[in-house]
């Protein structure tokens, strides 16, 4: 799940234009890589 705090990092990220498929895309990418930092601290 996404925290207010990454979600704001990357509205920072962003350019002033963006098309909202493009945040959605960028806020999936951030989730994933986090679950996957997570998954694989489980497994060490």
């Amino acid at each position: 799940m996404l925290t207010k705090v990454q979600v704001k990092k990357q509205l920072g990220n962003i350019p002033e234009e963006f098309s909202l498929d493009n945040l959605v895309e960028q806020l999936i990418v951030i989730q994933k890589t986090e679950k996957g930092l997570k998954d694989s601290e489980k497994i060490d």
